[in-house]
């Protein structure tokens, strides 16, 4: 049988900020909830194999696995805007032990429960990276609108620019954090886009195709 390749093309077309923002802060929802449900199924499934239990378990499990990276590659044809490859799984035997046995067989159901285990963290630092990102863009430029709000009666409050030592008073804060909002907004897209390839690459390394044996 001839193999097939059905692995991407290396390059991609630049990433948009907005479709990386939406991909970046949709995926970690969905990741937790993969995490946990996947997370559980292995848990219960490797715990009751002694009983047999387990296979069904774990079988269930792959295809809760198969479901979240069908998302995850539709997500990614909506990151890159064009429909990625696909790979190709085994046909699965017929009747319920047949279907186990095959699914079970399958490296490629695996790698969909290794990503849906392993993109959790990635999704948790990524969202983490990208909302600070914004709120500190957010918060710094419009810094001036609501520092008064800050207490500042107390002795032993000091603001950023006093630590650093930039100068003591209000217009010097202002100052600071304005330019730090300003810095945080001219570098957001970079961030994003970059948190938006890291989490897109640990899934096209994991759900896109390889040879068909």
């Amino acid at each position: 049988m001839t193999a097939q390749t059905l692995a991407p093309p290396t390059r991609h077309p630049r990433l948009r900020v907005a479709d990386s923002a939406g991909y970046v802060l949709t995926g970690f929802p969905i990741a937790v909830a993969g995490f946990v449900l996947l997370l559980t199924g292995v848990s219960v499934g490797l715990g009751t194999l002694p009983i047999v239990v387990g296979v069904g378990v774990l079988t269930l499990t792959l295809g809760v696995a198969h479901g979240f990276a069908g998302l995850e590659r539709a997500r990614l044809d909506g990151l890159y805007g064009r429909r990625l490859p696909r790979p190709a799984y085994r046909p699965t035997r017929p009747g319920p032990i047949g279907a186990t046995l095959s699914a079970g067989a399958d490296p490629r159901r695996w790698l969909d429960l290794a990503h849906g285990l392993i993109a959790f963290p990635v999704a948790v630092t990524t969202f983490a990276v990208v909302v600070s990102w914004f709120a500190a863009a957010a918060g710094g430029l419009g810094y001036v609108l609501w520092e008064w709000a800050l207490p500042r009666d107390e002795p032993d409050n000091q603001t950023l620019a006093e630590l650093i030592g930039l100068g003591s008073g209000r217009l010097a804060d202002i100052l600071l954090i304005t330019g730090l909002g300003a810095l945080a907004a001219v570098t957001l897209p970079f961030v994003v886009r970059g948190c938006a390839a890291v989490q897109a690459g640990l899934a096209r390394s994991l759900l896109i195709g390889y040879p068909r044996r």
